[in-house]
């Protein structure tokens, strides 16, 4: 096991737009917040102390009041004050955690009537924090059964070359293949997506791209095809990836608005369920193209993607090694032992309880269950900061992680990565393909 852990606070934000992730942008006012400890990391029990200072426009506010807030990860706050600037900066201490996990500091100041806000979240123990989700006895099995059914249908693959976003390079298809087992009158739903193969003779390992969250559109991955790789990237909706952007948009607030819980309570109905299948079926995809090397393939995704890159990797074994940043769908049912649990957070301030159907079926689904099976190399990263798929969720996933495991941590990061970090899996994919990195290390 290998940590690597980055925790320079650039202030150059790299969006990566694949998985659906948007950049921060920096606000006129800032309250920045440094934990006394280089990591963000403390012991259980151990005290927390923080430096503050607020500027406006670059420049150190010299006086001011800041509001505050302190408790455990997305949980009602536990202690509530107020801090004086006094020649431009204040500290604080704050109380440690009696249990491994996660702390934020909320902090709010008034500039000119207009509120500002920040946060900041430190951990305790991460690496003892345990999956509250539990493991289906049936897990296996079901999952095996659902690969076998959806095997029954022939994936009748089309690519259709797209020369206008082709290049000197890299030849681009717009894709599509059958998923579902059972059919309708209709025929077979289709998955559909975009890929990238580099034109210059040969054979070529393949990176699986896997979407965040959302219904968009998706471009191929010119870059990384440059660089000797076949890349697929695939939406999960059944519906082209190529359409006005007006469509898109329509469906997210029309026919797929919350389609991530359409009947969660049912591991048969469940909206993943043939999510999933499309996903797992897009690896026989892969194996089908010609200038495939028939060895070298590596999963890719980040939030909902994260998920999808365990699950992928987990079902089928032809999968060389994955790539995982704060993982979507992942120790769900935290918010019903009283800390944090993974997106959707549907059980946050819920009355459900462990016997629920939708806790059932989500058990069938979380990632936990999925990354507890894997056995190839899988390198994860994500940060501290992040309020969509927070950090306890995504330590529970690594700690329960028994294959080779590397991580990349980035405290400061929130729902979006740093260009390192990106490299950083490059570099790792090329390590386990047996290639030699043309990525520079810092």
């Amino acid at each position: 096991m290998r940590k690597l852990n980055f925790i320079k606070l650039l202030f150059v934000l790299i969006p990566f737009t694949l998985w659906g992730q948007v950049t921060n942008q920096k606000s006129y006012v800032e309250i920045v917040m440094k934990p006394d400890h280089a990591d963000w990391i403390y012991k259980i029990g151990e005290e927390v102390g923080l430096n503050i200072y607020v500027t406006k426009a670059g420049q150190i506010i010299q006086t001011g009041n800041i509001e505050y807030q302190y408790g455990m990860e997305s949980m009602p706050a536990e202690i509530k004050g107020s801090l004086s600037l006094m020649d431009g900066s204040t500290s604080v201490k704050l109380k440690s955690s009696t249990e491994a996990g996660f702390k934020t500091f909320e902090a709010s100041i008034t500039i000119e009537g207009k509120k500002y806000s920040n946060f900041i979240t430190v951990g305790f123990d991460p690496y003892s924090i345990k999956a509250a989700a539990l493991l289906p006895t049936d897990f296996v099995s079901f999952w095996e059964v659902q690969k076998k059914s959806w095997s029954t249908e022939p994936l009748a693959p089309k690519m259709d070359y797209m020369p206008a976003k082709s290049t000197d390079k890299v030849d681009v298809y717009n894709i599509s293949y059958n998923y579902n087992g059972k059919p309708g009158s209709y025929g077979a739903a289709r998955f559909f997506g975009v890929l990238a193969i580099p034109k210059a003779p040969g054979k070529y390992p393949a990176i699986y791209y896997l979407p965040g969250a959302g219904v968009r559109s998706y471009k191929p991955l010119i870059d990384i095809a440059e660089k000797g790789f076949i890349t697929l990237q695939i939406g999960i909706h059944g519906i082209p990836i190529d359409m006005d952007d007006e469509v898109y948009r329509l469906l997210r607030v029309g026919a797929l608005d919350g389609y991530f819980l359409f009947a969660n309570n049912s591991r048969e109905k469940y909206y993943y369920k043939r999510v999933y299948n499309g996903c797992v079926r897009g690896v026989d995809f892969i194996f089908g193209l010609e200038k495939f090397d028939g060895k070298n393939l590596a999963t890719w995704g980040g939030s909902q993607g994260g998920n999808l890159s365990l699950v992928v990797s987990a079902l089928d074994q032809r999968v060389n090694c994955t790539v995982v940043t704060h993982p979507a769908l992942t120790d769900m049912e935290g918010y019903l032992h009283g800390r944090a649990g993974g997106w959707p957070h549907q059980f946050k301030n819920s009355k459900l309880t462990l016997t629920d159907s939708a806790v059932i079926t989500a058990r069938y689904y979380d990632g936990i269950n999925f990354a507890r099976q894997l056995k190839n190399p899988v390198i994860f990263s994500y940060g501290f900061n992040d309020k969509t798929c927070g950090p306890t969720t995504s330590f529970a996933v690594y700690n329960v992680t028994t294959a080779p495991k590397e991580l990349f941590l980035a405290p400061s990061t929130g729902h979006w990565t740093f260009q390192e970090q990106q490299d950083c899996y490059l570099r790792f994919v090329m390590k386990q393909f047996g290639m030699k990195s043309i990525i520079p290390t810092n």
